[in-house]
């Protein structure tokens, strides 16, 4: 006599399976999400950061460079962010496309971290090779500095377009004072990071999810068990 499992053990086991895929996938999914964010995110400020060290090393101290004016979302504004830009970083990046105004592929990039609620669209946007974006907007700009609020979105034009789950802000001052600067950094504070606790930090991306790239970049480019978005 030979010995075998009957249909139903088959189809009560091929149950449990499913089962048990159906409660672990879901969490499977959301970790390699979370560790695909931190690398995009951390590869993104390493980029940007180095790319600003060159250009320190060709043009000098930032304090001897020509800020742009400040960006309203008028073609002259995108025009002067190009001639900074243009000058000042993009030499040191590559792979990278810039975006017109008028491009309607450029167009369907919303920016749902905007606080202007008018999706980026004052923002000067620029596409990585690797299917990242970003946008730099220049405001608080004189002849002694400027402030630049950049955001940055993982999978571009790729949903879910949510702010702290693949939108995320950064900022920089640049100033003829040393001590009025501030260097690039995550989150969409003019204030330095580094003066504020991981508490702190959590409680401002619960509260506001334009400064959740914050807490990862002070948990070292981690998207920790306890971040408030949920992938």
């Amino acid at each position: 006599m030979k010995k075998a499992f009957t249909l139903a053990e088959v189809l009560i086991t091929l149950g449990i399976i499913g089962i048990v895929a159906a409660m672990t996938l879901p969490a499977i999914t959301a970790k390699h999400k979370k560790m695909e964010t931190s690398a995009r995110l951390k590869k993104f400020y390493t980029t940007f950061t180095n790319a600003m060290l060159m250009a320190q090393n060709d043009y000098g101290d930032t304090s001897t460079w020509d800020y742009s004016v400040q960006s309203t979302g008028t073609p002259d504004s995108f025009e002067a962010n190009q001639v900074f830009f243009n000058k000042y970083l993009f030499p040191y990046l590559h792979g990278i496309k810039i975006c017109e105004p008028n491009e309607q592929a450029c167009k369907n990039i919303a920016n749902k971290c905007d606080v202007n609620s008018n999706e980026g669209k004052s923002f000067s946007r620029y596409i990585f090779e690797d299917g990242t974006c970003f946008g730099i907007l220049t405001g608080g700009s004189s002849s002694s500095g400027a402030a630049y609020h950049i955001w940055f979105d993982t999978n571009c034009s790729a949903k879910p377009n949510v702010c702290g789950k693949d939108q995320f802000m950064f900022t920089m001052k640049l100033a003829v004072n040393k001590s009025s600067r501030l260097p690039f950094q995550a989150g969409s504070s003019l204030t330095d990071i580094r003066t504020r606790t991981r508490a702190q930090l959590l409680q401002d991306c619960k509260s506001t999810p334009q400064t959740c790239a914050a807490l990862i970049q002070y948990d070292g480019w981690q998207v920790e068990d306890d971040y408030p978005i949920i992938y």
